[in-house]
């Protein structure tokens, strides 16, 4: 529950096999909630479409080298969801070797 933007997530992990979820797998889900529930007043109903598709995330770069230099900001397009954290690191193993990991996290846009 994202309290902040008034958001609620449900996840499911689509690579346990006894699901039997697929990358190109359609679905459409109603979610329903009680007036019984502590976070709604009234009874309220969502329903949506979705596509199950491969993770993927693409860095926004041209050439073979991303040049790194003190604050630079490296921006990409995901498949994973907003608020998803990732793991990226930028190293160089030439004249001035460097290992710089960090985490970075997926927003909206």
């Amino acid at each position: 529950m994202n309290e902040e933007n008034d958001k609620l997530y449900l996840v499911l992990d689509t690579l346990k096999p006894e699901y039997g979820i697929e990358v190109g797998d359609e679905y459409e889900v109603t979610f329903e909630i009680g007036a019984d529930n502590p976070l709604v007043n009234d009874p309220e109903t969502a329903t949506t479409s979705f596509t199950v598709v491969e993770r993927r995330v693409e860095l926004d770069y041209t050439g073979d080298v991303i040049v790194v230099e003190n604050e630079t900001t490296i921006g990409g397009n995901t498949t994973l969801a907003p608020g998803t954290t990732i793991n990226v690191t930028a190293f160089d193993e030439g004249k001035n070797p460097f290992f710089w990991p960090e985490t970075a996290t997926v927003t909206e846009n």
